[in-house]
């Protein structure tokens, strides 16, 4: 049997499917076929920059936590500048 969390990984994308195709002819009706498109490319590219975190969050909270045992601020402050550096570069 599948677990809780399972169950509400399934039932989010049945929900997420079923607002895109009730929901897709309404906004290509609003924005018009143009519009749409430039909106859902800038969508997929958000997304897309979404795969560049690799790993990003989980080494910083790993890193602070560490720092954070060792009551070392310097390295809690060096981890969180080094990750917020590398998100805007």
């Amino acid at each position: 049997m599948l677990g809780g969390h399972a169950l509400a990984t399934w039932a989010n994308n049945g929900v997420s499917l079923g607002c895109a195709l009730l929901l897709t002819p309404w906004i290509i009706q609003t924005l018009g076929a143009t519009t749409y498109g430039v909106w859902a490319f800038l969508t997929q590219l958000t997304g897309y920059a979404g795969l560049f975190e690799v790993g990003m969050p989980q080494a910083v909270s790993k890193a602070v936590a560490r720092a954070r045992a060792g009551e070392s601020r310097e390295q809690t402050r060096a981890a969180v500048s080094t990750a917020l550096a590398v998100h805007l570069g």
